[in-house]
């Protein structure tokens, strides 16, 4: 899936921001947005087996938030997310499986204390180019 996404990043930010814009130029948008929804949905499905249903959609909307935090630049925020996605679920599986605890949960709270530590940054503004003089 990250490939994929990877592979195709252009054209489906294209496709989120202004579908109409991407058929003009020619790329079959339609095949994109389908592409999308079902990344979008093997996401949900994959996250559904590990968490359950409302821990799953905890889990899709705390790595992107901590990593909008961090940056402003969707790419970026997108490569910081899938990082989070993976650290959360290996730390949970981690402490789950010695302590027998539910798995689920346990990701879900650690991706949780994260995004309370992201929350005590300070987010990054960018500069506005050139300077105001008095």
């Amino acid at each position: 899936m990250v490939g994929v996404t990877a592979l195709n990043y252009h054209k489906l930010v294209a496709v989120c921001f202004d579908e109409e814009f991407v058929r003009l130029r020619g790329v079959a948008a339609s095949f994109y947005y389908l592409l999308l929804l079902c990344l979008m949905g093997l996401s949900v499905v994959l996250l559904v087996r590990l968490t359950g249903i409302i821990l799953a959609i905890a889990l899709i909307v705390l790595p992107a938030a901590t990593a909008a935090r961090l940056s402003q630049r969707l790419w970026i925020i997108m490569t910081i997310a899938a990082g989070l996605c993976m650290i959360f679920t290996t730390g949970g599986l981690a402490f789950s499986y010695p302590t027998q605890t539910p798995t689920g949960p346990v990701v879900v709270i650690f991706a949780a204390a994260v995004y309370g530590l992201a929350l005590l940054v300070k987010p990054r503004r960018r500069r506005r180019s050139g300077s105001r003089s008095s």
